[in-house]
């Protein structure tokens, strides 16, 4: 499963940051894991467990 829409690079799924966050905190699945389940960096993996709201991204 990749984390990625396709015909926007870069921009991650809004569905997958809420799986993300419970996969770590009731599964106990590790960042290592999840960031190869995604397809992310442990980064970006570490980042959506660290914030709150729901990142917004500008419309073009």
């Amino acid at each position: 499963m990749t984390g990625f829409l396709p015909e926007k690079p870069g921009v991650i799924k809004m569905d997958v940051i809420p799986e993300i966050r419970r996969l770590h905190f009731v599964e106990k699945v590790t960042i290592s894991d999840l960031a190869k389940q995604f397809k992310l960096s442990r980064p970006t993996i570490r980042k959506h467990l660290n914030t709150i709201e729901e990142p917004v991204y500008p419309t073009r």
